[in-house]
């Protein structure tokens, strides 16, 4: 028993070792063989990483060469990018500047190159030709379209006629006109943001120089200086006519003179007769002819005896140096090398240089120019187009503001500065973003899309009334008439009610959709909302500029006759602008006899709501205009002068456009107006209605329909004695 229970725990111990060596080898082997698979993904990670980076250097390669292609095409006379919009969009931008930081390293391969980029006199000059070229052929189109599917159909055709120039991927007007924005807009839009940096500027300006115009004379002629110019010019015009049928009369008699032959033989020694001083000045402009020695190799080589002659290509200085005709390449010259053109030259890296380049790129925009009508809808959205107009044109109207109440703020070392004769200001030109971003918003072929931007723009300024409250409250013993509004509130005024007499936006299709794509708006609604946002505003406006009438003041000084003092008052230039605001809320002129504003007549949604009257009544805009109404007699009402000046014109308007407001809310402003005591004793004297008898009847009939539509008041009856016959009272009729 002893022995074969020893013998068993031999045997177990045999087997256990054993175990544990095969286990230990398995083991190994697969720790072996994950070792091997791992380093085998590794390597084939390893392997495919290289081929990205290769591939990705290759790309930006390729990218940068199409970008320095494009620009290098866009150097030439009536350039034709055959890249397309792609490589138009990438090198809008490239150009656009960036704002340096220290922080930053300079980037390599397409980077390093693509940030040096710039402008240059070559690329604007052929840019501008660029989008006049589209700009014609968008006229084109939609003068011989009827819709936007022909003027599809007319691009279309265009760019196949365009094929035969490059490849079929030809650019469109939309690739040229990013390019041009990007240029004229978007560059000198970030070199005004950061004024103060000079690198930036002068980084996207490269060797740019606006055209030198000095050498033009704008001298005028008076009306005898041109009669005797023209006199003479008619003369020597009817001398030279003379002369040339005197000669061939004298040539006619030498030729019958000289051969009694027939017409034949006549006819041909008269090419035979020589002209010896006409030879010999052709024999000398010959031997000038850069083109003989082309003409004399094909016809016989060896009868051409070959000149000193040089072609201009062949030894061109260009940036100081000169090149080989075998050197010469149109992509490789010094002549079209992108970063040898994009390089700042010394008049950029001034100020003064800076600020008067930047000021003929702005003074140079403008929609129909720069062919912006063919950006579609998606890149001026995705573009941020709108918004760059918008805070480029709100910067400019600020700074002017700032500039004409504080003076110039602006450093020597600004782009902002002002020179000495105001010529190259360039806070002045905040007009050109701004009627740019209007022609866009007007743009009926791209569904107004950007209408909301101009009248948020719009109602921005109007808001602008820091310097409107500061006026609330005038000093003692100063004039009403110097209550004069800031130029930002000014302009969005000016430039609403502009707005909203356009015809764009009183047209029987301003009620609908203008479009079908996302960004496509309805002109009236977007309008509607924007004027009862504004409310608020134009009621500080109103209270701001309207007359006073207080003991501290004085009297403004307005003779009999200065219709011209009178005209300038504030009040009547804030009433001028107010008037066609509250008529596109009701739909009516009450300018020209009550005649409705949108074309067709519109419809009952187009007048006043009962909730539209309430925000009126609430933002205190009515009250402020019955009180502008009020206060705002004509100083000259005691002078014996009947002719009407322009206080009682506008007067008489603001009156009809309070009726306007009144007849369609009757219950809300109609009640508010007649309680008015001052307004009521006025529409109802008697002196009114003799000088304004339909006026005075109409506010009559509006005093009688409120009257009689109050539920509680008791109705006059007709007392009768007891005795009557009459058993019942009745009512007086």
């Amino acid at each position: 028993m002893d022995q074969d229970k020893s013998n068993d725990e031999v045997t177990n111990e045999m087997d256990e070792k054993r175990f544990l060596r095969m286990f230990s080898k398995e083991l190994a082997e697969a720790l072996r063989a994950k070792d091997e698979e791992e380093a085998e993904e590794r390597e084939r990670l390893r392997t495919k990483s290289g081929n990205t980076r290769s591939s990705g250097r290759d790309d930006e390669t390729k990218q940068w060469e199409r970008i320095r292609s494009t620009y290098v095409e866009l150097c030439h006379d009536e350039p034709v990018v055959s890249g397309g919009d792609g490589d138009c969009r990438h090198l809008a931008k490239t150009l656009i500047p960036k704002q340096h930081s220290s922080n930053k390293t300079p980037g390599k391969g397409k980077d390093k190159n693509a940030n040096k980029l710039a402008l240059c006199s070559r690329l604007v000059d052929g840019v501008v030709q660029a989008t006049s070229r589209a700009g014609a052929k968008a006229t084109t189109s939609s003068s011989t379209s009827s819709n936007t599917t022909q003027n599809n159909q007319k691009n279309a055709a265009d760019t196949e006629q365009e094929s035969m120039f490059g490849p079929s991927n030809i650019t469109t007007s939309e690739g040229y006109a990013e390019i041009a924005f990007a240029m004229f807009v978007e560059g000198p839009y970030r070199c005004i943001q950061q004024a103060d940096n000079l690198q930036t500027t002068s980084s996207f300006l490269g060797t740019f120089q606006p055209p030198d115009t000095s050498h033009v004379q704008h001298e005028k002629l008076d009306a005898e200086e041109k009669s005797r110019l023209v006199d003479e010019a008619t003369a020597k015009i009817v001398s030279g006519i003379e002369k040339m049928s005197m000669e061939g009369k004298d040539t006619e008699t030498k030729k019958n003179a000289a051969n009694g032959q027939d017409d034949a033989s006549s006819s041909s020694s008269e090419f035979s007769l020589p002209n010896t001083a006409q030879d010999a000045q052709q024999r000398i402009d010959d031997d000038n002819d850069p083109m003989k020695e082309v003409f004399a190799e094909e016809s016989d080589a060896d009868d051409y005896e070959y000149g000193s002659y040089t072609s201009p290509s062949d030894g061109q200085t260009i940036f100081g140096q000169k090149t080989s005709s075998d050197e010469y390449d149109d992509m490789h010259d010094l002549s079209f090398n992108p970063l040898q053109l994009s390089e700042p030259n010394a008049t950029n890296c001034t100020w003064e240089g800076a600020r008067k380049s930047i000021h003929y790129l702005l003074s140079s925009i403008s929609y129909g120019k720069l062919a912006l009508g063919s950006l579609s809808s998606r890149a001026w959205s995705e573009g941020g187009m709108s918004e760059t107009l918008a805070d480029l044109c709100f910067m400019l109207l600020l700074e002017t503001t700032n500039n004409k109440d504080q003076g110039d703020t602006a450093k020597p070392n600004s782009l902002l500065h002002h020179g000495q004769d105001g010529s190259e200001d360039i806070d002045a030109l905040w007009d050109r973003p701004l009627f740019l971003l209007r022609d866009r918003a007007l743009d009926k072929n791209h569904g107004h899309d950007a209408l909301p931007s101009y009248l948020q723009l719009l109602t921005a300024f109007l808001s602008h009334s820091e310097d409107v409250m500061s006026v609330l409250t005038p000093p003692l013993g100063t004039s009403t008439s110097e209550n004069i509004l800031p130029p930002a509130t000014s302009v969005g005024l000016s430039s609403f009610a502009t707005f909203c007499s356009s015809k764009e936006m009183i047209s029987a299709s301003s009620g609908r959709m203008c479009g079908t794509s996302m960004w496509s708006v309805c002109p009236r609604e977007e309008m509607k909302k924007a004027i009862l946002s504004s409310l608020d505003s134009l009621a500080r406006i109103v209270e701001c500029v309207r007359p006073r009438e207080s003991i501290f003041a004085k009297k403004p000084a307005n003779p009999v006759g200065n219709e011209s003092t009178s005209a300038n008052n504030p009040w009547i230039r804030t009433a001028v602008c107010i008037i066609p605001i509250i008529e596109y809320l009701t739909n009516l002129q009450a300018r020209f006899d009550f005649q409705p504003l949108f074309e067709g007549g519109g419809n009952r949604s187009a007048t006043l709501s009962e909730s539209d009257a309430k925000a009126i009544s609430d933002s205190g805009l009515f009250r402020e205009m019955l009180s502008m109404y009020i206060n705002a007699r004509n100083v000259n009402e005691t002078s014996a002068s009947t002719k009407p000046n322009a206080e009682d014109v506008v007067r008489m308007q603001l009156l009809r456009t309070i009726f306007t407001l009144s007849a369609q809310s009757p219950e809300v402003l109609g009640r508010y107006a007649v309680r008015v005591p001052a307004f009521a004793k006025e529409v109802h004297s008697s002196s009114f209605m003799e000088n304004n008898l339909v006026d005075g009847i109409l506010w009559t009939s509006i005093g009688s329909s409120l009257l009689e539509n109050k539920s509680d008041a008791p109705k006059p009856r007709l007392k009768l004695r007891a005795n009557s016959k009459l058993a019942t009272k009745a009512p007086i009729e």
